[in-house]
């Protein structure tokens, strides 16, 4: 199987509980299965599976892509539509936004060379905010459920989340050594740097706080 084909069908697999993928290249083994099955490929291979057709997207190399080709209808946002019915290729449209794909091509960076969320093709079609892979997964399942007349139990996604701070320098000028604060004042005063003297000498002294102490801030909403 190919890697981009086996992280999709992974990622189908956590959506469902006591369901397991089983992938074949072979033609007449795929017919012989009785099972509920999934044909990706170019056209259909049996009579009784659900068919969804390779556009060639999911293995086009990452130089080779560009604008994905958009349907928006009602009801569903759809990437690598197909030209003659309602569907879609599914497969390569969640490797496209989950493997980040247009972070690759897009040269319109922000000034720390970063791609912005308003340049994805979510934000600039109107369903940035919508949970898009989920619905489309869900509406796959619901699909195999009434093709195949089975039930698919869906894991209950449990969201984790975690804090972290990106700090540079703990403090300017708090906690440094006896030898680093008497050199860093002496050389602000003796080239007249007297603003950042006396925010030396008042930091010292515990008149005022450090300015690159965060720490203040994250107790103040309650993070320890």
């Amino acid at each position: 199987m190919h890697p981009r084909l086996q992280y999709v069908v992974s990622v189908l697999q956590s959506y469902t509980m006591g369901v397991r993928y089983t992938h074949t290249c072979s033609k007449e083994e795929f017919k012989m299965y009785p099972g509920p099955s999934i044909n990706y490929s170019p056209s259909t291979i049996k009579s009784h599976e659900l068919f969804i057709k390779d556009s060639g997207n999911l293995y086009r190399k990452l130089e080779d892509f560009k604008q994905p080709a958009i349907r928006k209808s009602v009801h569903q946002f759809q990437l690598f539509p197909e030209s003659d019915s309602e569907r879609f290729d599914l497969f390569a449209a969640i490797f496209y936004l989950l493997a980040r794909v247009e972070e690759y091509q897009w040269y319109d960076f922000d000034k720390h060379q970063r791609f912005t969320a308003n340049s994805s093709v979510l934000h600039v079609n109107g369903v940035l905010h919508l949970a898009v892979i989920d619905e489309w997964i869900f509406s796959l399942l619901k699909e195999l459920e009434s093709l195949f007349k089975i039930n698919i139990k869906v894991e209950q996604y449990q969201p984790q989340w975690s804090l972290g701070v990106d700090i540079d320098q703990f403090y300017k000028h708090k906690y440094k050594s006896p030898i680093t604060q008497l050199a860093g004042t002496i050389r602000d005063f003796a080239y007249g740097n007297f603003a950042s003297y006396l925010e030396r000498i008042q930091i010292y002294c515990g008149i005022t706080n450090d300015p690159y102490d965060c720490l203040i801030h994250f107790k103040n909403i309650g993070i320890s």
